[in-house]
């Protein structure tokens, strides 16, 4: 299941990466997902664990944050993507994106 979950995701992020049309970081969380977008050619340029617990969900936050507002002051991010899947049946889920960067765009 793990392995297909991730290839459409993978191959979600690629259609997506496609319609880009500037420079991306790709900020990676789950070594499987890490190992699936390799395979597909593309760059990762950080790679996080996944979390275990709510503790390190707020960790994994924590330490994300100062990242993206790092890239924005750096002037390398002037887009903040969300990849995901949502559940849509008990055996199946569906690849979304969530922009949080602009915010209102």
């Amino acid at each position: 299941m793990c392995g297909q979950f991730n290839e459409g995701l993978v191959a979600f992020i690629q259609e997506a990466h496609g319609t880009l049309s500037v420079p991306w970081k790709l900020l990676v969380v789950g070594a499987r997902a890490e190992q699936h977008i390799q395979e597909a050619g593309l760059l990762i340029d950080e790679t996080n664990r996944v979390p275990t617990s709510v503790q390190e969900i707020a960790d994994l936050v924590e330490d994300l944050l100062p990242r993206v507002e790092r890239w924005q002051s750096d002037a390398q991010l002037a887009r903040l993507l969300v990849f995901y899947k949502i559940r849509i049946s008990a055996s199946s889920y569906q690849p979304k994106s969530l922009q949080l960067l602009p915010i209102g765009r």
